[in-house]
């Protein structure tokens, strides 16, 4: 029996040291030296070579381009992107270099600038007084006759990345009487103006003033971002265009021993009278289907003439860190002639701020993906019937519990808009702006019944509450009603209840709303929300 035990005692141990990893953290910037898929199939991870490292691609990571992402597997294969730039964040398991995130550009920080000397609109190129002859990216032919030889370094053709200062799309004319791209939206003589038509791109001009990022392809740079800043095209109500210049997330990890950047958000409107918000989209990692999660609103900076705004928020707490984010505006959504659907604009986000020590002596911590739901959970099935899953290898100590995925559905072909009732029943708009609503049970026949409808009072959820200690202070909140087509106003108290001084939140249509309060401490007892619908929501924290 004793000989028994300690056979026990010895394979526990055994299991205990194996379970028990090495988890050192590292961030490489470099140049490309190689990049090796292990396979060929969709999701295949492999190997890149960059600073001195072999670094192992686990399955399922997808590389970032500066307007798409790849999976590993085509980044690899396409064998024409050895010598460019790439930065990648991972750690060291038990020896091994494991990628968490890889972004790649021919230089990551590549810039450049100048004035327009002539355009040629059938090569679709535009010559640089002094320097290069470039071109856009534009595997579709939206912004031009179109290039396809680059398509993973592809302009934005959906969220447009060619664009007049504040957002409004630009174009090369595809021939002097191009419909989607009008001379008549150029008025003569004026670099300022409202655009004569905002369903339609605005064309580049001989003079103009570009600023441009791009790869070096035979001596032409073939761009994926051009902006002009020297050309502001303005708008009123929808379609309102979006810029966004910065894109940043700090991560929170809770150690005692760590600085947490803050998270910003940055950009430009073609409207300085649409609010704009901020939400994180989710993925579910079975379907891949995407839902929004708001983050805050951004308000323009007081006095400025360039409709610049700007979310900003401390790292305080942890949260799910997503690959991409959408901007809104107040006026909604529009679809332009060009098919660029003005209102929305998806971003990915441009770097995250990973926890460094706040004190010398220490070890950095350790880079953890956990609360990643794309690495972690993985990104659902694509549009051929794809899985893509968690990061396999996982590049930290343990991988975290996955969701069981069924087999792959097709989506379908259209689908009706999510309801905004709450769950306890399905509530409607009363013509008299007052919210009433019929409370159904889910259980019971859908028999017509002849009782009158009951009033209700709506429901009211905080999605977002943060707070910004420098100039002066401020607090950003949105908040929604579960009621619809009412005319709603909600009021927000720098306290625990609707006692004090109250401040009417913007309406940003389909029942949310934003405010952002300046000079601005934060409330020692939270926030609360009202509605004159009658509901009301309290909180005391933060969401970042």
């Amino acid at each position: 029996m004793l000989s028994t035990a300690l056979k026990l005692l010895s394979v526990a141990l055994l299991g205990s040291r194996a379970a028990a990893q090495t988890v050192e953290p590292f961030i490489l910037d470099g140049r490309l030296d190689s990049a090796t898929a292990s396979d060929g199939t969709y999701n295949s991870g492999g190997t890149i070579s960059v600073n001195g490292y072999s670094v192992t691609i686990p399955q399922n990571l997808q590389v970032q381009f500066p307007a798409a992402f790849s999976p590993f597997k085509d980044f690899a294969s396409a064998n024409s992107f050895i010598g460019h730039e790439v930065s990648v964040i991972g750690n060291v398991v038990n020896g091994k270099a494991i990628a968490g995130l890889v972004q790649i550009g021919e230089y990551l920080l590549q810039a450049s600038s100048g004035t327009i000397e002539s355009i040629n609109s059938a090569a679709g190129t535009m010559k640089i007084k002094g320097g290069p002859t470039i071109r856009i990216n534009d595997p579709n032919g939206v912004y031009s006759v179109g290039y396809k030889d680059s398509p993973l370094y592809t302009a934005d053709d959906e969220n447009p990345s060619i664009t007049a200062f504040s957002g409004f799309p630009m174009c090369i004319p595809r021939s002097s009487s191009d419909p989607l791209c009008p001379s008549s939206n150029r008025p003569a003589g004026q670099s300022t103006f409202q655009a004569p038509d905002a369903l339609k791109m605005a064309p580049f001009q001989v003079g103009d003033y570009l600023e441009y990022s791009g790869v070096n392809i035979g001596g032409t740079i073939v761009c994926y971002t051009i902006v002009a800043p020297n050309v502001q095209i303005t708008t009123s109500g929808a379609p309102t265009f979006i810029r966004v210049e910065d894109a940043i997330v700090g991560i929170y990890d809770g150690g005692a021993t760590s600085e947490f950047g803050d998270s910003r958000f940055i950009g430009y409107t073609s409207d300085p009278n649409a609010a704009i918000t901020v939400s994180a989209i989710d993925v579910d990692p079975c379907t891949g289907e995407e839902t929004e999660r708001s983050v805050g609103s951004a308000p323009y900076k007081r006095g400025d003439a360039r409709n610049k705004w700007e979310w900003r928020a401390g790292t305080t707490t942890t949260s799910k860190y997503t690959r991409e984010y959408v901007i809104r505006a107040s006026t909604g959504e529009k679809l332009t002639d060009n098919k660029i659907n003005a209102g929305r604009y998806v971003q990915p986000v441009l770097e995250f701020l990973f926890p460094e020590p706040n004190v010398p002596g220490v070890v950095p911590p350790v880079n953890d993906f956990s609360n990643f739901p794309f690495l972690a959970q993985g990104l659902g099935y694509d549009q051929d019937g794809n899985l893509f899953g968690q990061l396999n290898p996982w590049p930290g100590a343990s991988a975290p519990a996955t969701k069981s995925c069924g087999p792959y559905s097709p989506p379908a072909a259209s689908s009706a808009p999510a309801s905004s009732a709450a769950a306890s029943g399905t509530a409607s708009a009363d013509p008299s702006g007052t919210p009433s609503g019929t409370v159904t049970d889910p259980s019971a026949p859908s028999t017509p019944s002849s009782s009158p409808a009951a009033t209700v009072k709506d429901v009211v959820t905080i999605d977002s509450y943060t707070t910004n200690s420098s100039g002066g202070g401020s607090i950003s909140v949105t908040a929604s009603t579960n009621i619809v087509g009412y005319v709603a106003e909600l009021k927000v108290y720098l306290t625990n209840s609707a006692t004090g001084t109250a401040t009417t939140m913007t309406s940003n249509g389909n029942g949310k709303f934003s405010v952002t309060i300046l000079k601005t401490k934060q409330p020692a007892n939270g926030i609360f929300v009202t509605s004159n619908g009658g509901g009301s929501k309290g909180t005391t924290v933060k969401t970042a």
